[in-house]
């Protein structure tokens, strides 16, 4: 799968957010549906998408793997990160409940950039 690929399907999931958004906000106002949507991609699909291209290589997969792996890796890793933080003494608030899949993410942006330095280094 190609750079390109990967863009269209993050523009196609973001046309849809805001559609969905707009089909919520007939029951309930803009900015709580926006919220709502937003807070969904932040927390079910986007940590599994970056830890996806860690686990798999791109070539391998087409669009339904991985938004399949997106959504299970989630599904997997912010609650047992969670867990972990909770076992280590830190109290689950909402602000560090938000802060989890950040970290997530903000790690394995970290390890996709290492991992793609030191393929360009041995090239």
């Amino acid at each position: 799968m190609t750079n390109k690929q990967i863009l269209t399907i993050l523009g196609i999931l973001f046309l849809i957010m805001i559609i969905g958004s707009l089909v919520l906000s007939t029951w309930i106002s803009y900015s709580q549906s926006l919220r709502i949507i937003f807070g969904t991609v932040h927390i079910i699909f986007l940590p599994g998408f970056i830890w996806t291209f860690i686990f798999f290589e791109k070539k391998f997969l087409n669009i339904i793997e991985i938004i399949t792996y997106s959504i299970a890796l989630s599904i997997i890793l912010v609650p047992f990160s969670a867990l972990i933080t909770n076992a280590a003494g830190l109290k689950l608030t909402f602000e560090n409940t938000m802060l989890i899949p950040v970290g997530i993410c903000v790690l394995g942006i970290l390890i996709l950039l290492l991992n793609f330095s030191y393929k360009k280094t041995n090239e």
